[in-house]
């Protein structure tokens, strides 16, 4: 299984592959019917200037049911295509819309599109959904790549892995004796209670030793702070 149905479970994985794949086997079956059938074209029917639109509405309809059923195979991972399916869903049926309330098509095609069109939407747009969200969401790296994110800090834990656990405030010091770095320390120590308040945690990436950094910081009011040692400025 994909990592990002994985992510959602195989119960929703599996409704929702099963949901895109009844509405792309719907959208083929409505399009060979509109094809086979000379009277199903009421459109053209009642309305002759739409007599040029059939062929370009099979090939439409037809497209967009091949779609969702390569989107219900690996539904989240291929959000993009329920995305797709959404709009054109929206567009056809704001067209319809609009040709409904300038008087342009009778009530019985609006009522007609609003089953065809609507019927499938609120699935085409969960799955867009959840399917963009989870796309957006941090992907764990490798622990072991050498990017500086995998060095532990003074309690053990990885940039990485507490990046996952608290929001973080990564301070650079260069060196102990640095002006600037004094500065910045007095100054968030007394911003301590808004950090701890907002659950954010220091790391402070130094260029000296551990034992220099323990000194140092509890100097200047940090003491058994987060801390790293990065002499060789990887990070």
């Amino acid at each position: 299984m994909d990592s990002m149905e994985s992510t959602f479970g195989s119960q929703s994985t599996q409704r929702a592959s099963i949901g895109l794949a009844l509405a792309g086997l719907y959208n083929v079956a409505w399009a060979a019917y509109f094809f086979a059938s000379p009277n199903a074209s009421r459109i053209s029917m009642e309305i002759p200037a739409f007599r040029s639109w059939d062929s370009f509405y099979i090939l439409m309809v037809a497209s967009l049911g091949i779609l969702l059923l390569i989107a219900a195979a690996r539904p989240f991972t291929y959000w993009k295509l329920s995305a797709l399916a959404l709009m054109a869903k929206l567009l056809g049926f704001g067209l319809v819309l609009l040709g409904f309330l300038i008087g342009y098509l009778p009530s019985n095609l609006f009522a007609l599109s609003i089953f065809h069109d609507i019927l499938w939407i609120p699935l085409m747009a969960w799955v867009a959904y959840q399917g963009f969200k989870q796309s957006m969401a941090p992907t764990p790296r490798d622990l072991g790549s050498d990017d500086g994110l995998s060095v532990p800090d003074s309690k053990g834990d990885s940039l990485l892995e507490l990046s996952y656990k608290h929001p973080i405030l990564l301070v650079f010091l260069r060196h102990f004796g640095c002006t600037f770095c004094r500065e910045t320390l007095r100054d968030l120590e007394k911003r301590k209670p808004e950090l701890e308040r907002q659950g954010i945690v220091p790391v402070f990436v130094h260029m000296g030793n551990a034992q220099q950094a323990e000194a140092y910081l509890e100097k200047y009011g940090w003491p058994n702070a987060r801390h790293i040692a990065d002499p060789h400025a990887r990070l």
